[in-house]
């Protein structure tokens, strides 16, 4: 062993035991003092050889930690998935709250309140909390990307969101090296590695997270085909199941109806597509005319999007979904981007969500289908 420094599954540096006396020592049992340390005043040498020992020393009680670590975060996965469980059955109107939970709770208690102020429950027929993750997704996701320049959810988007029923995060295990080394996302993940100066081969991930998007039935999408990312613990994508779209719609395109005038010919109306933002392009995989179609149609960069998204969904925002909807609960209400467009309109005569190309002041007949 020569002591070098070795690459955690994580990507961290983490030292390794330093062995100094195996190195000193011949074959045949002799000492052999390598030639640096042969150098050292004997009084340095000892010193030297006290840190062997309380490097060792941490060695172990690293080691120690590390596997209390383990055992605890085992003991305290079941609790965690217990708690999550019960919340997702209440979202989802397959159970009712018990009273044991209603005593902990200041809302409950204000809720009663209103009862005996003879306000009336007019949504007994509702089941669980409609909207639940399309109010956590928007309260918890940044609003735009790319500076505030880019909008990370659409008005398209809130209408597929809003039949949204569970986000679900499970562990997910990468596939074998040799598999992994031919993996196209592996190959990003290999220069990022290798940029920050971290062995590649050592740092190959042996568990990530999948994110799966669970819809009710609804107009937009098959609801029977779950979305899902599949990722390493880095946040890098591995691999992703996109959403299957049905009648025509796709949040992360935009349709137009453009007029187009051809020499001794009428015009004639055609549609062409365009990428737009939207929260479903993190089911896209990066390519490398990525940056460059990112900049063509003035969108987010896909490896931009999943920076921005994948992570914190997986270590914040599903964990604690219940708090981010609970905080819109207790803000100011201002008004909806529906209403602020509707009052722009009224007062402008203009649609603010429709876009012009460059030289469209004048009126090309364009249009954008909605």
């Amino acid at each position: 062993d020569d002591g070098s420094a070795v690459v955690a599954s994580d990507g961290s540096m983490m030292m390794q035991r330093v062995f100094v006396r195996a190195m000193c020592s011949a074959s045949a049992g002799a000492p052999i003092m390598p030639s640096k340390m042969r150098k050292l005043p004997a009084s340095i040498l000892r010193r030297v050889a006290a840190l062997e020992t309380l490097q060792n020393k941490y060695f172990e009680v690293e080691q120690a930690y590390r596997a209390r670590l383990l055992a605890i975060e085992s003991e305290m996965k079941g609790k965690i998935e217990e708690v999550m469980n019960l919340r997702q059955e209440i979202v989802s109107g397959e159970k009712e709250p018990t009273e044991e939970m209603l005593k902990e709770s200041d809302l409950a208690a204000a809720s009663s309140q209103w009862k005996d102020a003879g306000i009336q429950d007019d949504a007994n027929d509702v089941k669980g909390i409609p909207g639940f993750w399309a109010v956590v997704l928007k309260a918890a996701m940044p609003s735009e990307v790319d500076e505030g320049t880019k909008k990370l959810i659409n008005e398209k988007d809130e209408q597929v969101l809003e039949h949204l029923i569970e986000v679900k995060l499970e562990r997910w295990q990468p596939a074998a090296f040799h598999e992994f080394e031919a993996n196209e996302a592996s190959k990003r993940l290999r220069e990022k590695l290798e940029q920050e100066g971290v062995d590649f081969k050592a740092a190959v991930p042996d568990e990530g997270f999948q994110i799966s998007f669970i819809f009710a039935p609804n107009a937009y999408l098959d609801h029977s085909v779950i979305p899902k990312l599949k990722c390493y613990n880095t946040g890098e994508v591995a691999e992703t199941e996109m959403p299957e779209w049905i009648n025509g719609y796709n949040p992360t395109l935009r349709a137009r109806r453009k007029k187009v005038k051809r020499k001794g010919k009428p015009a004639e109306i055609v549609t062409e597509t365009k990428p737009r933002d939207s929260f479903f392009r993190i089911f896209q995989m990066p390519s490398p005319e990525d940056e460059d179609e990112a900049a063509e149609h003035l969108i987010a960069p896909i490896s931009q999007l999943h920076e921005q998204v994948i992570l914190p969904l997986a270590e914040h925002v599903i964990t604690n979904a219940a708090g981010y909807y609970l905080q819109t609960l207790t803000q100011e209400d201002f008004p909806s981007l529906e209403e602020t467009a509707a009052r722009y309109k009224k007062e402008t005569g203009k649609d603010p969500f429709v876009e012009k190309e460059e030289g469209d002041e004048l009126g090309n007949g364009e249009t954008e289908l909605r």
